[in-house]
């Protein structure tokens, strides 16, 4: 992942981009097997055959978790971005080697 860096600060989107993507991805590590296992237990444990309404909520349980990562994600990545440029607006933040 390349970040972008204006006269050696972290531009915004450059903190965006990290910010989300880490989320998304480490969310999703822990989540997704979660909503997974859920269904799965679901389905196992009360031996039922699923069909209409109900078999719609398993699916969408699958379905929406992704995206529901994805607008955390992209929430908290424009908040954390929204706050470091207020932040950059007071005080430099400079990345150095080392």
């Amino acid at each position: 992942m390349d970040l972008k860096t204006r006269n050696g600060t972290l531009s915004p989107g450059g903190v965006f981009k990290l910010v989300a993507v880490g989320f998304f991805i480490g969310a999703g590590l822990l989540v997704l097997p979660i909503v997974l296992l859920m269904t799965l237990l679901s389905l196992v444990v009360l031996g039922e055959v699923w069909q209409g309404y109900d078999l719609l909520v398993m699916v969408g349980r699958i379905v929406l978790t992704p995206i529901i990562l994805a607008a955390e994600a992209i929430l908290l990545g424009g908040l954390t971005a929204l706050g470091v440029w207020l932040y950059q607006k007071r005080r430099p933040i400079r990345l150095v080697e080392g």
